[in-house]
């Protein structure tokens, strides 16, 4: 049993661990490295999401042409940075 493939049955209702608890301890070790892998990633996104907040809040000259076409503020800034990876991804 892999992350991410807990079976349906083990989080239906009428699954009764008493029946099969190899099979119950094998849901379980499966959802808590589930669990793991989640907090990991929720944790680099975390560093990801303070990272853009600071060069969006704080920034340098390199961050002056974006400024400048974004010069109402953070909103304004999130914005064109949602534009830009827009028009990357259209890209070819």
């Amino acid at each position: 049993m892999t992350i991410g493939s807990v079976p349906d049955t083990y989080t239906r209702a009428e699954f009764d661990p008493t029946d099969d608890p190899q099979q119950a301890a094998d849901a379980i070790t499966a959802l808590l490295g589930e669990r793991d892998a989640l907090r990991a990633e929720v944790a680099a996104l975390r560093q990801d999401a303070a990272r853009y907040r600071w060069l969006r809040d704080i920034g340098d000259e390199n961050w002056a042409a974006l400024v400048t076409r974004a010069s109402k503020g953070p909103t304004q800034i999130d914005a064109a940075i949602d534009a830009a990876l827009a028009a990357k991804a259209g890209e070819p």
